[in-house]
This record gives structure tokens, C-alpha cells and sequence, in this order.
């Protein structure tokens, strides 16, 4: 017998004498074996624990005063099975806000979908801006990113980056100050009055 396996065995002897231990006839051990806690590691694994999440929120909303042991195991295994889905999730997908680009979020919310770029031509005005935009040739304006958001049914801040806002805003200041003749917009309209 390998060590891990001697191990094993000396783990299940110490467990099953400690009066910390759980039963397997409990409902929390049961939800155990069910779906361990650990780690997920695929998409897969996190949208199972997240509706298994949302099928426990759903148990715990209901009003029956018999089942408060129950009721206990499940929001014991509901609070540590959160933090793994929530662990999962900022790992996994982009953040609003954090250092990700509007072109950075449409490729994620293209791939999440299973879109092509021909698939988006309609919100963002043909293959051809779609491909610019993708290889940040061109960046989203308002429109395009409230087509967007309608269709990925998301808040437009997710195409929106400020860090990224303040980059491109100092890059045009910076060019302007160089070349006293590249004007921005509200001084071409103070020229043309």
C-alpha cells in the first residue's frame, strides 16, 4: 500500500472518532458528496456550482419551520461553495473597470457567446469595423457600445475603460502640443465662428 493510501486510511480512523466529524447522513455531508468543495477548475464545474448555488438560495427562501437543521447544513455548504464560485469568477472572467479594454471585452463577450465577427456587423456597422475594432484600429463609440450592451445584455461601462480614456486623451494633448496645428474638436468649431 503507497503512503498516500496509508495516509488516507489514518485520516478516515481520526475522522471517524472525532466528534467533529461529519455524518454522512447529514445533509451537509451529503451535499458533500454531491458536489465536493474544492476548487473548479472548468467553466463547466462553475456553471453547475453556480446553479447549484441558486437552487440552495431558492431552499433557504422558503418558509418551512421543520427543517431548521437542514436549513443550517445548507447555508454551512452554501457560504463555502460562494466563495469558491466567487473565487472562480474573478479569475475566469474580466472585470468591469479593471484594466480591460472595450476591444479586450467584445473578443471575451464574442468567444463567451460563440459570435464571429460577421455575427456583429449589424450592432457595429459592417465586417470591415467590426475587424478594426478588433485589431484596435479603431475603438467603439456610443452607439456601437450601446448596441452592444443591448445585445450582450451588459452595462455599457463594460466597453468602457477610464484608464485606457486617459491614456488615449493625454496621447491626443501630447500631439497637439508638438503640432500647434492639429486642433481638437471644440477648437476647430471656436475656428470655423
Amino acid at each position: 500500500m503507497s503512503h498516500a493510501l496509508k495516509a488516507l486510511e489514518e485520516i478516515k480512523d481520526e475522522v471517524a472518532q472525532s466528534p467533529a466529524a461529519i455524518s454522512a447522513e447529514s445533509l451537509y455531508g451529503q451535499l458533500l458528496v454531491a458536489f465536493p468543495l474544492r476548487p473548479l477548475e472548468t467553466e463547466e464545474e462553475f456553471r453547475l456550482g453556480r446553479h447549484i448555488v441558486s437552487l440552495l438560495m431558492k431552499v433557504l427562501g422558503e418558509k418551512d419551520p421543520e427543517d431548521e437543521a437542514a436549513k443550517a447544513d445548507i447555508q454551512r455548504y452554501l457560504k463555502e461553495l460562494a466563495k469558491i464560485v466567487e473565487t472562480y469568477e474573478k479569475s475566469a472572467f474580466p472585470e468591469v473597470g479593471a484594466g480591460v479594454s472595450a476591444r479586450d471585452m467584445l473578443e471575451f463577450l464574442m468567444k463567451s457567446n460563440g459570435l464571429s465577427q460577421d455575427d456583429l456587423k449589424k450592432e457595429l456597422g459592417g465586417q470591415s469595423v467590426v475587424s478594426s475594432i478588433l485589431k484596435g484600429r479603431r475603438n467603439l463609440n456610443l452607439g456601437q457600445i450601446k448596441s452592444l450592451s443591448i445585445r450582450f445584455n451588459v452595462p455599457p461601462q463594460v466597453f468602457i475603460n477610464v484608464e485606457e480614456d486617459k491614456k488615449l486623451r493625454a496621447q491626443r494633448d501630447l500631439a497637439h502640443t508638438k503640432n500647434p496645428l492639429v486642433k481638437t474638436h471644440g477648437e476647430q468649431i471656436k475656428a470655423k465662428a
